[in-house]
């Protein structure tokens, strides 16, 4: 039997089915009643390969088990009959994954062929679009609900409405307008595969047979070890039916999660470990399977060793059976919770939903105070609990409380919460309304803004801490060639020292050898001094160039948080110039005078910024007629003026006889303010 759905697995199997020696049908049939449901699905896609398509019945059957996604769509397409029927149907049962549904309904989308949607195409839609999760389907159900809208008032569906739809659209396309062979060739992989062991010995025809009989073994047990070797196992010497019904206890849940949803049935669920019962239970949870969720509930919850983790995990199912519309299985296993074993949050979160499953006079006063309790304590996650379950129960009080939930600071609960509102709005007939999609990008807008602003105060430090290490060990190393160089100079004036006459004595025989070689150490010893130094200099100049290129980082960092601004727009101004006059120049050199502000805006500026100023400010007590010439004077004031500092800066200053005092450099932002404080002294 085939474990995966290929290509080559189809095709062989067509070619078998064409010979006329097998009939795909009973084939599948077969492979159903044995839990392998990829052998059914490639039985049946080699069977309409081949010219014999399935009946809808059996493909009804075979869907909720196919264990890839991929299958859905080829499996509706080469059934026989009404197609469109078989796919409503297969969403309708509630058997399937959500993700299964959507591709139902993404293929009954292009079924439908510009038709109006049956009547119960609409509500299958919506039911789906509870469970979606994934941007993908959700799109997917987005382009759906505009194709029936569009199909009912008769017009074509232009995909620019809807962006990505194209694409959306080319995969139901392809599923449908491609060869058969060809779409299951882009099939996805289906995840996890079996190891497939023997269930029986291997050996020689000739040999004697394992059993003791003394017969060769193809006269003794061949036939029967070969079809116990049809169905192979992950533990050697068993087949597949045994290896379920006897190793449940040893299956992991990555076990659990290879097999098919009818082995998971047929397994002896109180012999399974807790962390393979929870993933059954998820799996059947997710499927909408709520008679045998509530099984492995009372089983988990029966272990002493899980009893937490069971109540848990029964809130969480009622809190999905809610949401799927199943009330009254959600309101029992609320009802059967203990809250003892909860934590705080999750008995919060079950006093709310058993409240909205078993309504009364007094829920909406309990939904108030717990609403009032998250907004005293900032919990954003639970208000916006509150108004996921309120849009499934009373949807227009949970559109008007799941308003006030958005919020940038959980924005991807808002994002859910707001696709939720859309359906729910959808539902009653309500038109769509831009203003909680407006409020929610407003919010992210600002979130992203104080996110950059503290990325960039961030970024300073960061690269101030690095300069300031630069420094450091700029100063090593030039104390580090300090004092080579001195050492360089003790050692050449050492060589130079002219020698000290003294009495003559007999010269021992190496005398001039010992000199000779002592003045080579000392001669080395200088060759490496200098190529020490040389080596620090070398340092120092990379240090200084580091140093420099930092500063220049951490300017255009300092630089980024001014808005950019032409440097000959004069819009955004104050109104209180003299329409752009400029000042003449005085004659004579004006004593430079700095107030403390200005000293202090200097330290605090971008190097290149704070050079920039100086070099104004000294050309203006220069007298440089080009540099008075950009001032210009303020009406408001009697001898104040303005002269800009680069793009972003503007220096206030006035003269005081032969005094150029300036008051202010600010950002231009700030200018306004600056003049306030000017005019109030």
């Amino acid at each position: 039997m085939p474990t995966t759905v290929t290509k080559k697995t189809v095709s062989e199997l067509a070619e078998r089915v064409r010979s006329g020696g097998v009939d795909p049908r009973v084939e599948a049939d077969a492979a159903l009643a044995l839990s392998d449901a990829s052998a059914a699905a490639a039985w049946v896609l080699a069977g309409a390969v081949a010219g014999r398509p399935p009946e809808p019945d059996q493909v009804l059957r075979l869907l909720p088990d196919v264990p890839q996604s991929g299958l859905v769509m080829p499996l509706i397409r080469c059934a026989n009959g009404d197609r469109l029927k078989l796919a409503l149907d297969a969403v309708a049962e509630g058997r399937m994954p959500a993700e299964f549904d959507v591709l139902a309904l993404l293929l009954a989308t292009e079924l439908l062929g510009g038709e109006p949607p049956p009547s119960r195409f609409v509500p299958l839609v919506k039911q789906a679009s509870r469970r979606a999760s994934r941007p993908v389907s959700e799109l997917a159900l987005a382009y759906t609900l505009c194709v029936c809208e569009a199909n009912e008032k008769g017009r074509p569906l232009e995909l620019a409405e809807l962006p990505g739809a194209d694409r959306i659209r080319g995969l139901a396309r392809h599923a449908l307008d491609e060869p058969l062979l060809d779409v299951i060739d882009t099939l996805p992989s289906g995840g996890l595969t079996m190891p497939a062991r023997r269930a029986a010995r291997r050996l020689g025809a000739n040999e004697p047979c394992h059993c003791g009989s003394g017969k060769k073994y193809k006269r003794c047990c061949a036939g029967r070890d070969a079809q116990r070797n049809s169905d192979p196992s992950p533990v050697e010497g068993m087949t597949r039916g045994e290896y379920l019904r006897s190793c449940a206890a040893q299956m992991s849940p990555e076990d659990i999660r290879r097999l098919s949803v009818q082995e998971v049935v047929n397994l002896d669920f109180a012999s399974l470990p807790t962390p393979s019962l929870v993933v059954v239970l998820d799996g059947f949870a997710q499927r909408s399977r709520w008679d045998v969720a509530e099984q492995v509930l009372d089983l988990l919850c029966a272990r002493p060793d899980a009893a937490k983790v069971g109540q848990a995990a029964r809130l969480q199912v009622a809190s999905l059976a809610f949401a799927g519309g199943a009330q009254d299985f959600a309101t029992r296993q609320l009802q059967r919770v203990d809250l003892d074993l909860l934590t705080e949050d999750d008995r919060w979160s079950a006093g709310v939903l058993l409240n909205l499953a078993t309504p009364s006079a007094e829920t909406l006063t309990r939904l108030d105070e717990a609403v009032l309790q998250c907004l005293r304590t900032a919990d954003h996650e639970g208000v916006h609990v509150v108004s996921q379950l309120l849009l499934a129960k009373y949807p227009a009080l949970g559109l008007m409380v799941g308003r006030s939930a958005l919020t940038a600071d959980q924005a991807h609960l808002s994002l859910l919460l707001l696709r939720a509102m859309e359906v729910r709005r959808a539902e009653l007939g309500l038109p769509f309304d831009e203003a909680d999609h407006a409020q929610l990008l407003a919010m992210l807008d600002k979130r992203i803004e104080r996110t950059l602003e503290r990325r960039s105060e961030e970024s300073a430090r960061e690269l101030a801490s690095e300069a300031e290490e630069l420094r450091g060990r700029l100063s090593a190393a030039e104390a580090r060639s300090a004092e080579l160089a001195e050492s360089l100079k003790r050692q050449e004036r050492l060589l130079a020292r002219p020698a000290v006459p003294v009495a003559p004595q007999p010269a021992p025989r190496d005398a001039g050898r010992d000199h000779e070689t002592e003045r080579r150490r000392l001669q080395a010893k200088v060759e490496d001094l200098k190529r020490l130094i040389s080596e620090g200099n070398e340092e120092r100049r990379r240090l200084r160039g580091s140093l420099e290129e930092l500063a220049g980082k951490f300017a255009d960092e300092r630089d980024e948080d001014d808005p950019p601004a032409p440097e000959d727009d004069e819009r955004e101004e104050p109104e209180d110039e003299a329409g752009g006059v400029a000042i003449f120049a005085p004659r004579g050199v004006l004593n430079l005078r700095l107030s403390e502000a200005v000293e202090t805006a200097i330290q605090r500026l971008p190097l290149h910024v704070a050079r920039k100023a100086l070099a104004t400010f000294a050309s203006l007590a220069g007298g440089e007629p080009l540099a008075w010439q950009q001032t210009k004077r303020l009406q408001r004031f009697d001898n104040l003026c303005r002269v800009r500092v680069g793009i972003h800066y503007r220096a206030l200053f006035e003269t005081c006889g032969r005094d150029l005092v300036i008051h202010e450099l600010v950002n231009r932002q700030g200018l306004d303010a600056a003049l306030k404080r000017l005019a109030s002294k």
